[in-house]
C-alpha cells in the first residue's frame, strides 16, 4: 500500500506559486529592463523568467559589456538592472556598479552571479544592491520574489 501526502502531489508548491502570482499583480507596472551579460544562455533564461512574471509585452535590453550598458543606460532609463557580477571588461560588480551609477542610473540593481559566497553577498549588500540572483537559481519564482522585494509596496504605503 502506498500512502501519500498532500506535499507528494507538490501541493505546497503550488500554493506558493499562487500567492506570488497574487503579489505580482498588486506590483507596479514593471516592463522595462537591463541585462548586462555577456554569457547569452543565462539572458536568455533570465528574459524568459522576466516574460513570464511580467508578461511578454515588456522591453528588455542587453548589453555584453559594461561600456555597451553606459551607453544604453543614457539613452533610456530602465526600472531595474541586473549586471552580471563578472562583466567585460572589468573585473567585478564592485568596479562596474560606480560607472553604472555615474551615469545616472539610480535605480535598483540585482547582481546575477555564478559564484556567489556568503561572503561575497555581503560585499554585494555593502554596495548597496537590491538583490542577488544566482546564474543556478534563474527561473520565474525566484526572479518574482526579487522582484516583489524590490517593488512590492508595504503595509505603510512604502515601496519593498
Amino acid at each position: 500500500m502506498i500512502i501519500l501526502s498532500a506535499d507528494d502531489f507538490s501541493t505546497d508548491h503550488m500554493r506558493s506559486r499562487s500567492i506570488l502570482a497574487k503579489q505580482i499583480r498588486e506590483l507596479p507596472p514593471l516592463d522595462n529592463f537591463l541585462i548586462i551579460d555577456d554569457e547569452m544562455a543565462d539572458v536568455k533564461w533570465l528574459l524568459s523568467s522576466l516574460k513570464l512574471v511580467c508578461g511578454h509585452d515588456i522591453t528588455v535590453r542587453h548589453a555584453r559589456s559594461l561600456g555597451t550598458a553606459l551607453d544604453a543606460l543614457r539613452q533610456a532609463t530602465p526600472q531595474l538592472v541586473f549586471p552580471d557580477d563578472r562583466p567585460p571588461p572589468v573585473d567585478s560588480a564592485a568596479t562596474s556598479i560606480p560607472f553604472i551609477r555615474r551615469a545616472g542610473y539610480k535605480g535598483p540593481l540585482v547582481i546575477v552571479s555564478g559564484a556567489i559566497t556568503r561572503q561575497r553577498a555581503s560585499e554585494l549588500t555593502a554596495l548597496g544592491v537590491a538583490g542577488i540572483l544566482h546564474k543556478d537559481d534563474i527561473e520565474s519564482a525566484r526572479v518574482a520574489s526579487l522582484l516583489i522585494a524590490i517593488f512590492g509596496v508595504t503595509p505603510e504605503g512604502g515601496v519593498g
